[in-house]
C-alpha cells in the first residue's frame, strides 16, 4: 500500500506493514490525487522493490490512480510484478491504449484484457483509476471504477521472482504521475473496486 505522501526523499513507504519500501530512482514528488504523488517526467525515473514480499498465489489485484501522459509510439510501463515473459502481472499505456498483461507459466491474458480508446476514458494530463483483478473465476479490467474488459484466468501467482518495478520495464519509460498503489492477495470485486474509484 503506497500512498507516496512522503513529499521528499527516495524512498515510498509501504503502509501495509509488510516492509515493501518502494526505492525511487529521478522521480518527481508531485501533488497526487489525494495527497502526494510521484511523477515519470524525465527519462531514467522509476520506482523499485528488489524483492517484494507479496504472499500471494491464487490471485491478485492491482489498483492505481494515475495521471498519463500517452506516448506517441510504443508502450509505457505503470507497474511490473516478476520477471520474464512467462511470470508477471503489469499494466501500461499505448498511444491510446491500456494493456494488462498477466502471464504464470500455465495461463496468458493474450489481448483479452487490453482497452482501446484510453484517451477518451482519461484524457491525457487528467487523474483517472485503474484496477485489474485476476483469480480462479477470470479477470477483469477496471477503469475508472467500471469493468471494461473480461477473459477467464485459471493460473497462480506463485512467481519465481518478486520484483517490482514501477513506471519503467527495461528501456521502456512511463510517462506521467501515480498515486495511491495498492497490490492485494485476492480478487476484488465489482463494488469494491468502484468504491476505490471514488475515494
Amino acid at each position: 500500500a503506497l500512498a507516496f505522501d512522503e513529499g521528499q526523499g527516495e524512498t515510498a513507504r509501504d503502509q501495509s506493514g509488510l516492509g515493501n519500501d518502494v526505492a525511487l530512482h529521478k522521480v518527481a514528488w508531485v501533488a497526487g490525487h489525494t495527497g502526494g504523488g510521484i511523477g515519470f517526467s524525465q527519462q531514467g525515473s522509476y520506482g523499485r522493490i528488489e524483492e517484494a514480499y507479496l504472499p500471494v498465489k491464487e490471485a491478485m489485484s492491482v489498483a492505481a490512480w494515475v495521471r498519463p501522459q500517452y506516448p506517441e509510439t510504443g508502450y509505457g510501463p505503470v507497474v511490473v510484478i516478476g520477471s520474464g515473459g512467462v511470470d508477471r502481472f503489469e499494466f501500461g499505456f499505448g498511444p491510446d491504449n491500456l494493456y494488462p498483461v498477466i502471464s504464470d507459466q500455465q495461463t496468458h491474458s493474450g489481448g483479452a484484457l487490453y482497452v482501446g480508446g484510453m484517451k477518451a476514458l482519461i484524457p491525457p494530463g487528467t487523474w483517472g483509476h485503474i484496477a485489474i483483478c485476476a483469480g480462479p473465476d477470470g479477470a477483469t479490467t477496471y477503469i475508472n471504477g467500471k469493468p471494461v474488459a473480461r477473459t477467464g484466468y485459471v493460473g497462480s501467482f506463485d512467481f519465481t521472482t518478486k520484483e517490482v518495478f514501477i513506471g519503467v520495464r527495461g528501456a521502456e519509460q512511463y510517462h506521467g504521475d501515480l498515486d495511491e498503489l495498492r497490490i492485494w492477495n485476492r480478487c476484488l470485486s465489482d463494488d469494491e473496486v468502484a468504491t476505490l474509484a471514488r475515494q
